[in-house]
């Protein structure tokens, strides 16, 4: 679907506008935000492709979330960090078209969506292994409860034509994470485990009023990366990337430098949140992947012989 161009005038509100409520919610969840920020460098960073090691249960312990989640939101992304987490999701399957024939095929494309969830949400909100153990066991609840559905429905004919359906004709409401994940809230991470209040403070739900956090998100989420011509798999789904992680206003991008600079958002970013965008928007790897060849140099080897150059 190709993005409607938008007029420079909603451009400019709009920017205006999530310019303030993003300073709004940094001074929210911010407090001493310098102090916080070099309190969290001094703590061992999350297990990476780069550091190979995790953090024990007493260093989680004294993580703030708040502070560590800005550090690494002020900290962005290098491309070598984007293209090891799209090989990550191209080797878990999840960028793959959703074209199953079983029922088995579904069950176990969710639970790796399930999983690659759940490595998000205890990478943003810095959970604790006893909250990581709440979040994957009623995950899990909330995954085989639809897999019974599903493969109940799944031979069912249709009711208005009364033919039979085939195994992907329900596809939306079982296999895109971000539809049947949040049909009824049961994977938001605030229903999963036990948030403390300062990872609560993460979330949009402290915003003033329903209106405002609801204009709060809609503005964010135009502010997420997009490749040109996105399906945005289901149409219209029940959650969006704001939802589970706010931008940060240093991780914005001026409306006049967007064009072209999809690369350079991601960049921006922290693994948590490229983590739901890839899983949201699973045709994002791909196109990610393409930027980030296209802006690697090629190194030529000085004893290779040369093509003969015309003048």
């Amino acid at each position: 679907m190709t993005p409607k161009p938008k007029r420079w005038s909603f451009w400019l509100v709009s920017a205006t506008a999530l310019l303030s409520i993003g300073a709004w919610q940094a001074a929210q969840i911010a407090v001493d935000a310098k102090t916080r920020a070099m309190a969290a460098v001094k703590v061992p960073p999350k297990k990476t492709r780069s550091d190979g090691r995790k953090p024990s249960a007493k260093e989680l312990a004294q993580i703030d979330p708040v502070g560590t989640y800005i550090a690494r939101a002020k900290r962005g992304m290098t491309d070598q960090e984007i293209n090891w987490m799209i090989e990550d999701f191209h080797k878990r399957g999840l960028d793959k078209d959703l074209v199953p024939d079983t029922v088995e095929h579904y069950q176990s494309l969710r639970q790796r969506q399930a999983a690659w969830y759940l490595q998000a949400l205890a990478e943003g909100f810095s959970l604790s292994p006893s909250q990581k153990s709440e979040a994957a066991a009623r995950l899990r609840r909330w995954r085989l409860q639809g897999d019974e559905e599903y493969a109940a429905k799944a031979n069912e004919p249709d009711p208005i034509t009364n033919n039979e359906l085939k195994v992907g004709d329900r596809a939306a409401d079982y296999a895109f994470a971000s539809q049947w994940l949040f049909i009824g809230d049961h994977a938001d991470p605030s229903v999963l485990c036990d948030l403390t209040p300062e990872q609560k403070r993460l979330t949009y739900q402290d915003m003033p009023s329903g209106i405002y956090r609801n204009y709060a998100h809609d503005l964010a989420a135009d502010q997420w990366i997009m490749p040109p011509n996105a399906t945005l798999e289901p149409k219209s789904s029940p959650v969006a990337v704001p939802d589970i992680f706010p931008l940060m206003p240093s991780q914005l991008v001026p409306p006049g430098q967007r064009s072209g600079g999809e690369l350079a958002q991601a960049r921006r970013l922290q693994p948590a949140q490229l983590r739901i965008i890839l899983l949201f928007h699973r045709e994002i790897a791909a196109w990610l992947s393409d930027s980030l060849e296209k802006n690697t140099p090629v190194v030529t080897d000085p004893l290779e012989p040369q093509a003969p150059h015309n003048e």
